[in-house]
């Protein structure tokens, strides 16, 4: 059960706040997750050749959300979950509402490994949900 007054502090205004925080060390256009420990990425290009540097925006500590042509309009959705204790790994997991071609780059910038996750052009971006992306130190 909530408690009173828990939905309107879900939808207060200081939330939004928390959109625009940047990580110590971020750089515009990428997300650090978990701490920092992780940087992520995203390059796009349209079918018409045009292409960029996706803008990523942090939501908590493990999530954030990638914009491409318009900062009112999430493109991709991405989080790196600290799954260690119960299954030995960190996960990736991340979702795209478009059809143009996305380069993810998720980089553990303490082991220097990474992994990037291509969706074609012209192709409905599908699902990530690596399960065995990154070790654990």
């Amino acid at each position: 059960l909530e408690q009173p007054g828990a939905a309107a502090a879900r939808w207060s205004r200081p939330g939004a706040r928390q959109l625009q925080r940047r990580e110590a060390g971020e750089k515009v256009g990428e997300l650090l997750l978990n701490d920092g420990r992780f940087r992520v990425e995203v390059g796009w290009r349209t079918s018409q050749g045009t292409g960029g540097r996706g803008e990523g925006v942090g939501l908590t500590s493990d999530t954030g959300y990638f914009w491409f042509f318009d900062r009112n309009n999430v493109e991709a959705v991405v989080k790196v979950l600290d799954a260690c204790d119960a299954f030995g790994r960190f996960w990736v997991f991340a979702g795209g509402l478009t059809d143009v071609e996305v380069d993810l780059t998720v980089t553990d910038i303490a082991t220097g490994a990474a992994r990037t996750y291509k969706n074609p052009i012209s192709t409905p971006f599908a699902p990530i949900q690596d399960t065995a992306a990154f070790g654990c130190l």
